[in-house]
Parts: C-alpha cells; structure tokens; sequence
C-alpha cells in the first residue's frame, strides 16, 4: 500500500493550517478559527482531522501534526516535522506564545524561521545553538529578540553572550523588542558596559508596542522602505552617500535614517564625530525618538508614525489573517 493510499482528503484551508503548525509547531483553536472563519465549522473540521491522525491535540486549547500529518508533511513537502519537547509546560507555552506574537503577522510569516527548527538545523551542521540562547526565531537574517518587563541585568548581559552566540551562526543583524522605556534603557546601559560589539552589522532596540511590531514589519518585509521614505520626506534631489556614517545626501546635507533605531549606525556616527568635530549630518527618525538621538547634538528632522506607514507604503494588516 501507498502512502498516498491512506492519506485523508485535505482542503486548501487545511493546507493552510497545516503550514502554519509547520511554522510555529502547534497553533491555538483561536489560530485555527481565524483560519477558517467558522466557529463550529473548525471543531468539526479538526475532530475530523484529528480522528484521521493528520492532527493531534495537545492539551486543552492546541493542536499539532499527528502521526499521519508528520507523514504528509514529509511526502508530500519534502519538511521534516520535529515535535516541541514538553508543548504543554508553562516555560514552553510562555516561549511559543512569544514566538507567535512576534511571526504570525503578514510581514513576518514568510520570511520565518523558528528558533526550534534554527537550533535543529544548526544541531545537523555540527555547530549547535545552545539551548539557553533566547533567540525567538529568525527572518530575512536577522535574529529576534524580546526583553520582559522583569528581566534582570544579569538576563540583560546574558542576551548580549546570545547574541554573539548567534553571529557565529552567521546571523549578524538583530531586532531587540523590549517591553517598557525602563528596558530600553537598562539594555542600552548593558551594551555600553560590553563595549564594541564584534561581528554584529545591524542592532534595532525597538519598543514592544505595535508601532515597534510596525517597524520590524518594515525592516524585514519592505526592503527599500528607506529609499521610499526619504524620496517623500526631501522631494527630489536625494541619492545614495559615499559615508560611512550615513545613507544618503541632500542638497550637500548627509542624511541618516534612525527610524529604526540602529545602536550599531549610531555607534558609526559617534566614531566618526570623535575624528572629524562637526558634521553636515541631520537625523531622520519617528517623532517621538528625538530622545534616542539627543546626545549626537545633530539636527532631527522628524516624521509621525502614520506619514512613515504611508511613506513606505505599508499594508495596514496587523495580524496576516486579517485579509483572509
């Protein structure tokens, strides 16, 4: 007998789902209504799936691939589907959530990694990520992060010993989310005791809100975003800069984009005004992130949060089930 022989019949919403659990491990019934859009319908539809072993409950309030799905999965997408140890332990549910949280938007999603499946990948290459590094997952190369509201210093300078970690699985740029003003802070006093950061290309320390969440959209799924931004906020006359320290030039003027709150550009700038004294250089940022830039002493130019979603074109879509 085929494989194929006992495989169920599957929908293109089921397919749906079932790369979604791909990506996150398991999902929530909650994941799995917006999928459908029916709330009794689903129920029916996973007991079904989950009578044929293609879907597995997992507690109360999830479901992951069953034995059939594992099977599926690898015939017939050639993924080799490997199970959360303990899915439904409290330090694991907290992790998954925060994964979720981060990835299941429109941006994010296609571009996702998650950091069971990076530390799998790096296990098989013989280089394996330790499993104390807190790395969430990965998308379009850049490692992501999140700092609790209660995160300690000592879990602070532990996260700089992950980051490093993970440039030696040649992933250099990072997108660091915490969750008050109060962890902005203590992060960056954190980093400005380690000293230079070797290895690292990029480093955005953003808030946990949704213009933070709304940033990391940009950075990761809008790639030229920066050159539609500035091309709006100075008109015509904007091309790319031959400094180091910035990214374009504007009727004489170097411009530095800091909307995305980039530790390591910024670190570049303050080298360079160590050499050079003055600079012909104006801050591009968020109205609202003037702060960041104070001790530069450089003009700042600013732009609200709704004109840079418009700028750069962003689809107002906040969780990537919205437009299904």
């Amino acid at each position: 007998m085929s494989i194929k022989s006992y495989m169920p019949q599957i929908t293109e919403r089921d397919k749906q789902l079932l790369d979604m659990i791909i990506k996150f491990k398991m999902v929530s019934y909650d994941m799995a209504r917006e999928l459908y859009q029916n709330k009794w319908a689903i129920y029916k539809r996973i007991n079904k799936l989950v009578k044929d072993g293609m879907l597995k409950k997992v507690g109360r309030n999830h479901i992951t691939l069953g034995q059939v799905g594992i099977s599926f999965v690898n015939f017939e997408w050639y993924v080799n589907f490997e199970p959360l140890n303990n899915p439904t332990s409290k330090e694991m549910l907290y992790r998954w959530t925060k994964v979720v949280e981060i990835a299941n938007r429109e941006y994010i999603y296609p571009h996702f990694i998650n950091c069971w499946d990076l530390k799998s990948e790096t296990r098989k290459q013989g280089n394996e990520m330790s499993d104390k590094n807190k790395i969430l997952g990965v998308a379009r190369g850049y490692g992501i992060y999140k700092i609790s509201k209660d995160t300690g210093m000592k879990t602070l300078s532990d996260l700089i010993t992950n980051i490093r970690e993970a440039t030696s699985h040649n992933i250099y740029d990072f997108i660091v989310f915490c969750e008050t003003p109060e962890k902005i802070r203590d992060f960056l006093q954190v980093v400005e005791q380690v000293g230079k950061l070797m290895n690292i290309r990029r480093l955005h320390i953003l808030p946990y809100t949704e213009s933070g969440l709304k940033i990391m959209d940009t950075i990761i799924g809008i790639p030229d975003w920066k050159d539609k931004v500035v091309k709006v906020v100075y008109s015509d006359g904007v091309k790319a800069s031959s400094k180091n320290y910035a990214e374009y030039e504007w009727q004489g003027k170097e411009i530095y984009v800091g909307i995305d709150t980039d530790l390591i550009g910024k670190e570049i700038i303050k080298a360079e005004q160590s050499i050079r004294g003055n600079m012909n250089l104006e801050i591009l940022c968020i109205r609202g992130q003037e702060e960041r830039y104070k001790d530069l002493n450089l003009p700042v130019k600013t732009i609200t949060m709704p004109e840079f979603l418009m700028a750069v074109g962003y689809k107002n879509n906040e969780n990537r089930n919205e437009e299904e």
